[in-house]
């Protein structure tokens, strides 16, 4: 009779151990960040994606709008994801549009996640913002919830919530936010309502197979230099609270507006400021909309996320990419630019030599679009149809899925005149270069009847913040010329005209 209890007490214990084993290595897995390292890794190739967007989950919260949403939506969509070659959806949701309607919002929600499980595609479910919110935009803004307005007087209703100049109330509320003193009308703290928010989603979807991660909050506005620190403190307040519920990983984003340097000093120190303290399992997402051609505006962008991305440790996802069909960054030949096979095979493969974590093309919609590049899918009889668009994406997957070795991109290189330029004596010049790809091989500036000289750099992470001193004619020079070139020898050359003077 012992001996029978002994056996059993030891089977017993066999059991409870194998479980304890299983339960652990099950917790393990739902633990683990999901980088793309993680997913396989031998595969060195970027994740290629589609940016989606829902119905209930893309409402704004100040506008009543209708239109089509078919019942097989997802489970449609999904399918053609899986049957050509897209990896993972960047799913767009409003914080206000959970606020219309929070059923229907988390509803979608869970659909869209079972669906995702089906279909083997991950997600990364990303707090969208379009000119701050519909209370300040609400022609075409959609964000942050009303209950962040409506109790200060100093929001009025309809006042501008982009990036320009006239959107002065969005400015102030912007710098409001990241200095941590916008509260609804209760006296609560805007950033633990956010917070909150997004905990809401990640209790639902994080056990899914298919949770890829969550982005904090898509374009956060800069409008002054001292704002960088404050949006590093800002993303670092919303991963520590992410943390407390999951370890999948934590996209943080590029600012708007987008130009590079200017009043901000939009450059890749300042952008990696942008990074949250704890930076595991981490990733820096950010956007382009333009043709990355030789030595273009977009193309510097590029090269300007990629060396944020460095200069903060964490990898880079190209998390929104596609063409205006009008010009807002180029000039000559790049204007009214439409998507083509040759265009979009430009792009992919420039993003592609930066060694991307990963991807997404913009965008899969159930509404059209004012510009057609955007418009991805169409309806016929309850029926999703992909447009010649979604076929140039899926084409250029099968050929650049894999990172490639050569260097066709140009060196970044800025300069920077002083406030005053004198009549006489020397010109003092500061500026900074670097190159992704092969690395600099020198940087040199001349004025326009002058010859080159090279400059003074003083290296950092493959930056050269250089100095250089040039003479001065002001009967004859009227340009610096700067010219930077890589170890592969792409050139780029920037010009920037003197007014004597003042700048």
């Amino acid at each position: 009779m012992q001996f029978t209890l002994l056996i059993l007490v030891l089977l017993a214990s066999l059991t409870i151990s194998n479980y304890l084993v299983l339960e652990h290595d099950y917790k393990s897995k739902m633990v683990l960040p999901q980088t793309h390292a993680q997913v396989d890794q031998n595969d060195s190739s970027p994740l290629v994606g589609m940016n989606m967007r829902g119905y209930y989950t893309g409402m704004s919260q100040t506008r009543d709008v209708e239109f089509y949403f078919p019942s097989d939506y997802y489970e449609e969509s999904f399918k053609i994801f899986s049957q050509s070659g897209i990896e993972f959806v960047r799913y767009l949701f409003f914080w206000e549009s959970y606020e219309k309607d929070p059923f229907s919002f988390l509803n979608e929600i869970k659909i869209l996640s079972q669906t995702a499980d089906k279909w083997g595609i991950k997600v990364i479910y990303a707090n969208d913002q379009y000119d701050t919110s519909s209370w300040l935009g609400p022609k075409t803004g959609t964000g942050f919830p009303s209950l962040l307005f409506e109790n200060n007087p100093e929001y009025k209703y309809g006042t501008g919530g982009g990036i320009g100049q006239k959107d002065i109330i969005a400015k102030k509320w912007w710098t409001s936010w990241f200095d941590r003193d916008i509260r609804d009308k209760h006296g609560n703290d805007g950033w633990i309502l956010q917070a909150e928010f997004l905990k809401k989603i990640v209790n639902i979807v994080d056990a899914h197979k298919s949770t890829l991660g969550y982005e904090i909050l898509n374009e956060p506005h800069v409008h002054d230099v001292t704002q960088w620190t404050k949006i590093g403190r800002y993303n670092s307040f919303m991963t520590d609270e992410l943390r407390t519920l999951t370890q999948r990983s934590i996209f943080f984003d590029r600012q708007v507006p987008s130009e590079l340097d200017g009043e901000v000093h939009a450059n890749p120190e300042n952008m990696a400021k942008m990074a949250p303290a704890n930076k595991q399992n981490v990733i820096f997402k950010a956007t382009i909309f333009g043709l990355p051609s030789d030595s273009s505006y977009a193309e510097s962008r590029l090269h300007h996320y990629a060396k944020a991305a460095q200069l903060a440790g964490v990898p880079l996802c190209i998390c929104e990419f596609n063409l205006r069909s009008y010009d807002r960054y180029e000039v000559g030949e790049h204007e009214n630019v439409t998507m083509n096979q040759v265009n979009v095979d430009l792009i992919v493969g420039k993003i592609n030599e930066l060694n991307v974590w990963g991807w997404a093309a913009w965008l899969w919609n159930l509404k059209d679009h004012s510009n057609p590049n955007y418009d991805f899918i169409d309806f016929v009889e309850d029926r999703i149809y992909t447009t010649p668009n979604f076929e140039y994406v899926k084409n250029s997957i099968s050929k650049y899925k894999v990172h490639e070795s050569h260097d066709t991109m140009s060196p970044v290189l800025s300069i920077n005149l002083p406030k005053t330029i004198p009549r006489e004596g020397p010109l003092y010049l500061q500026g900074y270069a670097f190159d992704i790809g092969s690395g600099l091989r020198s940087v040199q500036v001349h004025t326009n009847d002058g010859e080159y000289i090279d400059v003074i750099p003083r290296k950092y992470e493959g930056i050269w913040n250089w100095t250089a001193t040039l003479p001065l004619d002001s009967n004859k020079d009227s340009t610096v010329i700067g010219l930077a070139v890589d170890n592969r020898g792409n050139k780029e050359y920037t010009t920037r005209p003197l007014v004597f003077g003042h700048q």
